[in-house]
């Protein structure tokens, strides 16, 4: 006989049980969501939101940092859960070095350049009198296109590290209260 405020052993387990199954993947969807959530913060929440570093240059001032398409943002999903670990990731090739910060080095390659107008190679040269850009000739035509080849040396690029994966106390905060709401309710407290 069942009264109030009894404690039913065998329904209470077989609770535990499918919570244990359940969990994994509850708690990896919160993680998920705390990681693309640092996109919107424009910065990593760990204790705290620590803000990330502008982009030199004002040509896309206006635009979310590491936001052009969203793509970065939407591959950051639950890739595994089981009881003893769960994996969030991405596959995009260029999250690691986002994430990390460092070094990019670019190898020596050709570049064509194109001008649609005569008149925008005009404005390059001097008194609008340039018949020849290194060593090519282009035609006077109004409208007229124009290609030249040039040379790009090897260079590095420095990216500053802008983290949006990682160990976080308020991640962990955050995942301790779920999972202590989920048992509480179980166990009846």
């Amino acid at each position: 006989m069942s009264r109030k405020g009894s404690f039913d052993f065998k329904e209470k387990l077989a609770s535990l049980k499918k919570l244990k199954q359940t969990l994994p993947r509850e708690v990896g969807e919160i993680t998920a969501n705390f990681f693309q959530d640092n996109f919107t913060k424009q910065g990593f929440d760990d204790n705290g939101v620590n803000p990330w570093k502008p982009r030199k240059s004002k040509k896309d001032s206006g635009r979310a940092i590491l936001v052009k398409s969203g793509k970065l943002r939407r591959s950051i999903r639950l890739r595994s859960a089981t009881f003893n670990k769960i994996v969030i990731g991405t596959n995009i090739k260029y999250a690691q070095i986002h994430n990390e910060g460092g070094t990019i080095a670019h190898g020596a390659r050709e570049s064509v350049i194109h001008f649609r107008k005569v008149d925008e190679l005009r404005k390059m040269g001097k008194n609008g009198k340039l018949t020849s850009f290194m060593g090519s000739s282009f035609s006077k035509k109004k409208g007229s296109h124009f290609a030249q080849k040039v040379s790009i040396g090897a260079h590095d690029s420095v990216m500053p590290k802008r983290q949006f994966i990682g160990n976080s106390r308020n991640l962990e905060k955050k995942q301790r209260a779920y999972m202590k709401i989920r048992l509480d309710k179980i166990l009846g407290r």
